[in-house]
């Protein structure tokens, strides 16, 4: 009698739980064109196979030839394969990738259709049960839920579906339903979530409005008494874990107006100005597999842009994001925003074309805009909206040097992750694991899901897209990954590294000489050392006793010397502001 209810609830809620998840995942890597999308979408399709034959059978019509069925199983991988040519018949090209991006859809229609049927010929309970979790992870994709609620229904379709799939599905069921609970288990064991207010954007924009004292008070006796030839601090100092902690985030009012850059864009970009940053517009899109897919031969350049331009702004201001909407909307808001506030305001773009000319930074920001972020997903707009805000936030005048200082070697942070995950995609193992799991090493998705493993082992705020942080196979897969990537980051991120970022840096408009200079006059008169100060106004300058400047091999080019700030007095700044520390036990030398 038991068995007459609970074996059609929990089959049926097995079924719907492995669309609904599937459908969710597809919506995610489909963004970046990985062929994995295939491998979903097929079994998404044996699903709906499943269960068209029950309905088939409640009928009492013959079920489709096997032939038939193993004819739709293999048809994602025929159509992935098709889909990945890109053909030139723009035709063609529009009907493959069509069928690419509706697969996964025609798959749950099927099922909605043999569902209905099963629920007018009496099979009540199981055809309940699908529609009804079909229909609520629907909505949870529309973002019809609240954040709390949405959660509650990921976490339900995650340990109910594991469990129904354990012990009603078919060994792929087992299989897939395994590997979710091993990923869950280690996720637990191995893994130390951060997830506090200390972690959030919003603490962050707090944080960053009241200033964190600061300074270590370095003293002239302490650089005299460890400067020499050979500079003993190398050995025994370290990075200051608190600093990537905190961020730069300058306060930009609510009432600034993303949609701004769209009004930009149409006052400024004439085909005149078009035809001057030809050369620009072509290197963007080059790369751009959206461009190639959807728009070439379809629209202008120029219409492409626009159009994905307010793809991305529209998308996240109104938060209408459907496939792999960002964890913290607020944060993407905020860099737009930002970036908004360094172009021209509504007044001034009413004077009219000719009132305003086009620079090769602003013409950039826009182009990386519309071609990183535009119809992509959360992700790839978080991080093209992020990448834009560091670059322009690194030259922002209205901010303190120490914070400019702050920023670039934020900056460094960023390029030395980003070298090390690429670079890694080289390792044999890496190359084996991208093999069987269709990784597209340059999809954000997968880049952003590793490094919000590097930030939570780190201690850092997470971000990306609300699916990475559900994605428990793709964890299980690259969890350990990640660890080593950590283990690298620190090999490399040292104060040495630091230093040498902000040598690099130096003498461009970014950090020019003179402001090291006045940060120094600035400590000698905290530390009311008059001497000192002379010494500076001297030719050469010097620090006392410790030259001030010294000539030393440039780094992207060992055959040309530059004369640059004494390294060692670049890491004394770094130590004062808080940025390194004393490794322990030498802390007692200060």
């Amino acid at each position: 009698m038991i068995e007459t209810y609970v074996n059609p609830i929990g089959l049926g809620f097995e079924h719907a739980c492995m669309l609904g998840n599937l459908r969710q995942e597809e919506n995610v890597i489909r963004q970046g064109r990985s062929r994995f999308a295939s491998v979903l979408q097929m079994y998404q399709i044996d699903k709906a196979t499943t269960i068209a034959v029950k309905a088939f059978e409640a009928c009492g019509r013959a079920a489709p030839s096997s032939s038939i069925q193993w004819a739709c199983f293999l048809a994602p991988v025929v159509v992935g394969w098709c889909a990945a040519q890109g053909f030139a018949n723009l035709k063609i090209r529009a009907i493959v990738n069509f069928a690419h991006d509706h697969l996964g859809i025609l798959a749950h229609i099927i099922s909605g259709i043999s569902l209905v049927v099963l629920l007018l010929n009496g099979q009540v309970l199981y055809a309940t049960v699908c529609l009804g979790w079909l229909g609520i992870k629907a909505l949870q994709r529309a973002q019809f839920f609240p954040e709390k609620i949405s959660a509650v229904i990921t976490g339900v379709g995650l340990y109910v579906g594991c469990c129904t799939g354990l012990y009603f599905g078919d060994w792929i069921d087992k299989v897939f339903c395994t590997m979710l609970i091993i990923s869950e288990i280690a996720e637990r064991c191995f893994k130390k979530p951060v997830v506090s207010s200390e972690n959030s954007f919003e603490h962050a924009l707090i944080e960053s409005k009241a200033k964190a004292a600061g300074g270590t008070a370095v003293t002239y006796e302490d650089l005299e008494a460890v400067h020499g030839d050979k500079d003993p601090w190398e050995d025994v100092l370290g990075i200051e874990p608190n600093h990537m902690r905190r961020e730069i985030l300058p306060p930009v009012s609510d009432a600034v107006d993303p949609y701004v850059l769209m009004q930009f864009f149409d006052v400024t970009f004439d085909v005149a100005h078009w035809k001057e940053y030809e050369a620009m517009i072509d290197l963007k899109l080059e790369q751009d597999r959206r461009w190639k897919e959807v728009g070439s031969g379809k629209m202008s350049k120029v219409e492409y842009l626009r159009k994905e331009l307010d793809a991305l702004i529209t998308g996240v201001m109104e938060k209408t994001i459907v496939v792999g909407p960002p964890s913290n909307y607020g944060r993407v808001q905020y860099y737009l925003r930002y970036i908004t506030s360094r172009f021209p305001s509504p007044e001034e773009l009413a004077k009219g074309r000719r009132a305003i000319r086009l620079s090769l930074e602003q013409v950039d920001v826009l182009l990386h805009l519309a071609v990183g972020g535009g119809t992509y997903c959360g992700a790839g707009e978080l991080a093209a909206a992020a990448n834009v805000f560091y670059s322009l936030l690194a030259g922002d005048s209205r901010l303190s040097f120490e914070d400019r200082i702050r920023v670039l070697i934020q900056i460094e942070r960023q390029q030395i992750s980003d070298t090390i995950y690429y670079q890694s995609g080289n390792f044999c193992l890496m190359r084996v694991v991208r093999t069987l799991l269709c990784y597209d090493w340059s999809d954000v998705h997968n880049k952003s899901l590793i490094v919000a493993h590097l930030n939570r082992s780190l201690g850092l705020m997470q971000e990306g897209a609300q699916e990475e942080v559900q994605d428990k196979i793709s964890q299980l897969a690259t969890y350990p990954y990640a660890a080593a990537l950590k283990n690298l980051f620190l090999f490399r991120y040292t104060p040495n590294a630091m230093v040498l970022a902000l040598l690099d840096a130096q003498g461009t408009p970014i950090l020019p000489k003179q402001e090291i200079m006045d940060w120094w006059v600035k400590w000698c008169e905290r530390n009311r050392r008059r001497d000192l100060l002379e010494s500076l106004s001297e030719v050469p300058p010097r620090l006392g006793n410790i030259p001030f400047e010294i000539k030393m091999k440039r780094t992207l080019d060992s055959e040309v010397e530059v004369t640059r700030t004494n390294p060692f007095l670049i890491r004394a700044m770094l130590l004062d502001m808080g940025l390194i520390r004393f490794e322990p036990p030498q802390t007692s030398m200060l």
